[in-house]
């Protein structure tokens, strides 16, 4: 509590005579001084910002301070601040006179102090003295767009004013005499033009609090006498004295120390219950809760300035932005840096067309998750660990590498790129080494081999193009699901195999070929097995017997995989399955085996999975087959992101392939330039921005590395629609979620080489 002494007070209780409510007191006062010591009682009422219940003593002689709270304040519940950012620091002061009134005024406050409705003083004025009267509705500040602030009724007794506390007593209550709901200030006050828009709190005096008819005046003396017989002024100009008044209903009173009890029984009860809410959230602005500012995808600077970065550890710079737009208004940011919250997990769809800077755009991405700390474009405390799933098409002599791995490529000394690890098609091995030979030692390409213990029964499901409940499925797929069912958890690829030999016996030659291209596709990536293993399994009868025993010493084993982690902190991994005897379906296939992988390794940090040029292998045509099962996986994957600490980036040219649940899905989608119609309207379906009839004609006219972002958890800095009263704080931009507007932006420069750079005849 902030008290200030005010010699204008007598430092005596005057007498209680004539007092019209029954109040409280403090047990301090009465054992010290056996004396009954004032209070104000301040709970919150429905569309206040919630607070903790408050008893706030007003010994006479001494003024209470209520404003907002600062850093390093107590907010408890005998002093008058509250963590509104609506308030002044000082915003009004509240005391007892000598005859037991409960007077206030505001202090020059930003924001205003109104009772019923009447604003006290003009802004940066300060006001006259008022006597608060039970019933009255006394409101502290005015927030943004209508933000309630603090907003009290006055109550006559506490144990009205708690018992009353989970259905409080409105203005509009039947329990409040028209008379006095209808009473306003007779002098001085300004009516507010959006009345019932602060923060609400429930208001009753202790101990006896004598509230006659409202008075202001400009000397000290009026305010603190009593004066019997005073008159008031209705809003249609009737004039009343006190015994016109109608009495509200009385409950008997208890005594003081028993109202007491009473009273601090039923305070600590809800003070109980409120220590389960987040006191003060109602009067943030949106998007300030701590759980929606660490998991925030996109974050501008201005918004890291004005505190969010306490909440965002790690983030890497994605680019500028142009504007934000609405469906009625844009807004252009002071600082246009934005950035990607890389400590979160995150799904994001980037799409356009080629020479768009879809490419880039990604690449930025993995470069702020991957690459060694760099003031350059950010703060990274800790790299993840990436997987791309790429795969491409043309022959041996037309192939390119996949454009992310080029993130091993940097000009400039002073950047250390991550490691790239390729993996490949086994028989496809030497053409990839020469493709991606040009990359430099950076980049290793390796054979893509499967250990038996790697190979699950999902796995074979998944290369098999077959759902775990298919009906549908030709009958040698059928048994193959038998077979796992029965083995369940006890499933080791050798007994597999063994069963499915014996099974085997019963196939026509049609299901033995089906079977063998499927088990064929399997087996070539497969970990070759080891020098005594390749012996023993080749042994068969007498005559070559003898040339296999010589095949232990004299013929090298396949090319196996190098001992190093598949996965790793600050390493990109590439499965690149370009090779032309890997159809679409089954590359989706080993790539969800791959993912599955992915997600069980242990890195150590974060993960992020590329799914790059996804309209080549995730399509859904029919809703069948493999493709459809590594879109369950990328569903599920996308569902459970938070728990399994993963970050997805989906990017396409065409975004009508993607199953629209993965729109639906996404947090953040970063649409590049394209022409169709067609693609705006799929997406429009699907993104919660609410687009203007012009934001086509903006995603035509797009140049190159230029995007428009849809990210409603995106946190930025906002001009209020309606600006404080105040000069000092007419510029100040309140912290909120982007929600249905969207922004145009440019991506940052890239600190590695650009992998999808045109090429030009001159």
């Amino acid at each position: 509590m902030i008290l200030t002494n005010d010699h204008d007070f007598p430092q005596t209780p005057a007498s209680m005579e004539g007092v019209t409510a029954t109040l409280a007191s403090s047990p301090t006062a009465l054992s010290s001084s056996q004396r009954q010591v004032p209070s104000i009682h301040l709970h919150p009422l429905t569309g206040s910002g919630a607070f903790y219940p408050k008893t706030i003593p007003l010994p006479l002689g001494n003024r209470v301070v209520v404003g907002r709270s600062q850093a390093g304040d107590t907010e408890d519940g005998t002093n008058g601040l509250f963590p509104c950012q609506w308030m002044s620091r000082n915003h009004a002061l509240i005391w007892s006179g000598q005859d037991g009134k409960v007077l206030i005024r505001d202090t020059r406050s930003s924001n205003g102090t109104w009772i019923n409705g009447s604003r006290l003083s003009a802004k940066g004025e300060k006001s006259e003295r008022f006597t608060l009267q039970c019933h009255d509705i006394l409101e502290f500040g005015e927030g943004q767009d209508g933000v309630p602030s603090i907003k009290a009724e006055v109550f006559d007794d506490p144990t009205l004013c708690i018992a009353c506390k989970t259905l409080p007593v409105s203005i509009n209550s039947p329990l409040v005499p028209s008379l006095k709901r209808n009473r306003t200030l007779s002098g001085g006050g300004r009516t507010s033009p959006k009345q019932g828009l602060r923060h609400r709190l429930s208001v009753s005096f202790s101990p006896h609090v004598h509230v006659p008819g409202r008075n202001h005046s400009g000397n000290e003396s009026d305010e603190t006498t009593a004066g019997p017989g005073r008159s008031r002024l209705l809003p249609d100009g009737t004039v009343l004295d006190d015994k016109a008044l109608p009495k509200t209903p009385r409950m008997e009173r208890p005594s003081s120390i028993t109202s007491f009890t009473t009273v601090k029984t039923i305070q600590d009860n809800f003070e109980a219950e409120f220590s389960l809410l987040d006191i003060g959230m109602a009067n943030q602005p949106s998007g300030s809760d701590d759980h929606e500012l660490k998991t925030a995808p996109l974050v501008t600077r201005e918004a890291l300035d004005l505190g969010v970065g306490e909440h965002i550890k790690q983030y890497g710079l994605l680019g500028q932005v142009a504007a934000v737009y609405s469906k009625s208004k844009s807004e252009r940011f002071r600082d246009p840096r934005i950035y990607v919250n890389t400590n979160a997990p995150m799904s994001t769809v980037v799409c356009g067309v080629q020479g768009s800077g879809k490419s880039h755009t990604v690449g930025v991405l993995l470069e702020n998750m991957l690459l060694p700390p760099d003031p350059r474009f950010g703060q990274t405390q800790k790299p993840l660990s990436g997987l791309v799933l790429h795969y491409g098409e043309g022959s041996a002599t037309t192939r390119t590498p996949c454009e992310a791995a080029h993130i091993a490529l940097c000009t400039d000394s002073s950047v250390t790129p991550p490691p790239v690890r390729v993996y490949v098609s086994p028989a496809s091995l030497n053409t990839m080494k020469r493709v991606y030979a040009p990359l430099g030692s950076g980049v290793v390409v390796e054979p893509l081999y499967f250990s038996e213990e790697e190979l699950d029964a999902q796995a074979f499901l998944s290369i098999m193009a077959v759902s775990g409940g298919s009906d549908s499925a030709p009958l040698y797929m059928q048994v193959i699901l038998n077979i796992l069912r029965q083995l369940g958890e006890n499933y080791t690829y050798t007994e597999f195999i063994r069963q499915l030999d014996e099974h085997k016996q019963n196939f026509n030659s049609a299901q033995l070929a089906g079977l063998e291209q499927r088990m064929a596709l399997l087996k070539s990536f497969l970990e070759p097995p080891t020098q005594a293993n390749s012996a023993v399994a080749t042994i068969g009868t007498s005559t070559n017997r003898r040339a296999s025993v010589m095949s232990t010493t004299s013929v090298s084993p396949p090319s196996r995989r190098s001992s190093a982690p598949r996965f790793a902190e600050g390493q990109l991994t590439v499965i690149d399955l370009s090779d032309p005897f890997i159809d679409p379906a089954s590359a989706a296939g080993l790539f969800d085996i791959v993912l599955r992988l992915f997600i069980r390794a242990d890195v150590g940090t974060g993960k992020v999975c590329v799914v790059d040029e996804a309209h080549k292998y995730l399509s859904t045509e029919g809703g069948k087959g493999a493709t459809s099962e590594l879109t369950k996986s990328l569903l599920s994957l996308i569902r459970q992101q938070r728990h399994l600490g993963m970050r997805i980036i989906i990017s396409t040219q065409e975004p009508t392939v993607l199953p629209p649940v993965l729109i639906d899905l996404c947090s953040c989608l970063i649409l590049h330039r394209f022409s169709s119609k067609g693609w705006y309207d799929h997406l429009l379906s699907h993104i919660s921005a609410d687009m203007p009839d012009d934001a086509f004609a903006q995603l035509v006219s797009l140049k190159t590395g230029q995007a428009l972002v849809v990210s409603p958890a995106c946190i930025a800095a906002f001009t209020p629609s309606t600006p404080p009263t105040t000069g000092s704080s007419a510029n100040k931009k309140a912290v909120a979620q982007l929600s249905r507007k969207y922004l145009i932006i440019k991506t940052r420069k890239r600190l590695t080489n650009d992998g999808g750079a045109s090429i030009m005849v001159v």
